[in-house]
């Protein structure tokens, strides 16, 4: 598939199980990539079972962003932005990233790489 972003998000989604993005290619020029958030004040579930997978992701934000997921993998995509960090992981738990910007690890309480955990 290949999705264009036209506003703050190219792929947005909230409090969903089992999501996959793979073999994708992501542009926005307009802000970020793929944006996968849950865990509010008004709503403690988090986003769960995460994968992106395979995806060219181009944008002038962030490539990507967890907020309140809980179990992602992150691997094996190529990521073109001049945002720093590139992938931000804030209020997340066991999150795996591999195979991008010569980074591989799992997120924690501190800033790692391309990935800043918040």
């Amino acid at each position: 598939n290949t999705i264009i972003g036209d506003s703050l998000y190219a792929i947005s989604h909230g409090y969903c199980t089992n999501i996959v993005v793979q073999s994708n290619t992501i542009s926005n020029p307009y802000g970020m990539g793929v944006y996968l958030w849950g865990k509010t004040a008004y709503n403690t579930n988090m986003t769960r079972w995460v994968r992106l997978v395979g995806n060219a992701i181009s944008t002038d934000s962030a490539a990507v962003q967890l907020n309140g997921v809980y179990y992602g993998i992150i691997e094996n995509n190529s990521i073109t932005t001049t945002a720093v960090p590139d992938v931000v992981v804030k209020r997340s738990e066991l999150i795996q990233y591999t195979g991008f910007t010569g980074a591989s690890g799992s997120a924690s309480a501190a800033t790692v790489g391309t990935i800043t955990v918040q």
